[in-house]
């Protein structure tokens, strides 16, 4: 692999070098398949000496056709890649293209799951934890959630830990990485609940006490900070809600509080689907 090619993968491990570029960098079998299917624009592949690539046929096929293929050795994957364990294979893929935000509302009587979910959303406020969003993205998938609002000081949802995190589910997902204004604007405009979560809120519903089947929009905060109620008071649909924990324990992990809460509603909207 020639110095300047190697240079120019290992700097999409930076944000502002993904955005300039309009490439990322996927680590792994999974993740790969995962941008393969999602239809992404492969672009290179590389992988280590030693590697057998188990990748499933349809995807094989797209690999196979790439023009762009390099074998590196162990060494030159370690720096190219963020693993601390370096993977077999890497590859470069064109970034999913932006959209804008669409309006929510709670009026979509629609019954089957896949419609519904239209007005399910996952917004992540200031989350630092490539680990978390990961896990946050892979939950989402699990329960049927695909569109997933990022702030703009948020972990980039597009960065190499987290798509390894997720499992290469983010590509499931439609990403929406916005501004505080648009932020602001799109919440106060809504007729979906709004629900904050926290540990030990006065006077927030139980987890199990929500109807999750008309739509929502789940606020996930900082995971030192949390959500500022001060500032999400201003939105009218604000619901807060908790997960009750035993005694002593101050709190729970926001990607455990957002698989937690995703599982209920993914339960309520399996129950309301056999009985539509």
């Amino acid at each position: 692999m020639p110095q300047k090619i190697r240079k120019a993968v290992s700097a999409l491990k930076l944000k502002k070098n993904r955005k300039q570029s309009g490439l990322i960098l996927v680590e792994g079998v999974h993740p790969i398949e995962e941008a393969v299917r999602a239809g992404l624009s492969l672009t290179m592949l590389f992988y280590s000496q030693d590697s057998r690539l188990p990748f499933q046929t349809d995807v094989s096929r797209v690999l196979k056709a790439t023009k762009t293929q390099y074998v590196v050795d162990t060494l030159t994957m370690k720096k190219l890649t963020t693993t601390d364990t370096p993977v077999s294979v890497a590859a470069v893929f064109a970034m999913p293209k932006p959209t804008a935000l669409p309006e929510s509302d709670c009026n979509n009587t629609s019954t089957t799951t896949s419609q519904r979910s239209h007005n399910h959303f996952i917004l992540l406020d200031a989350l630092q934890d490539p680990g978390n969003v990961g896990t946050i993205l892979r939950c989402a998938s699990a329960f049927g959630i695909s569109q997933i609002v990022c702030t703009e000081n948020s972990v980039d949802a597009f960065s190499p830990k987290v798509i390894r995190a997720s499992s290469g589910l983010v590509f499931r997902s439609q990403i929406y990485q916005i501004n505080h204004l648009t932020l602001s604007n799109w919440l106060s405009n809504t007729s979906l609940p709004i629900f904050l979560t926290g540990p030990n809120i006065p006077d927030a519903y139980n987890y199990k006490q929500i109807n999750y089947h008309e739509g929502f929009i789940l606020a996930l905060g900082n995971e030192g900070q949390g959500l500022s109620l001060d500032r999400y008071n201003q939105y009218k649909t604000i619901q807060l809600v908790t997960v009750p924990m035993h005694a002593g324990v101050e709190s729970l992990n926001v990607a455990m509080t957002a698989g937690i809460i995703l599982s209920e509603a993914y339960s309520q909207s399996e129950t309301y689907a056999k009985h539509a």
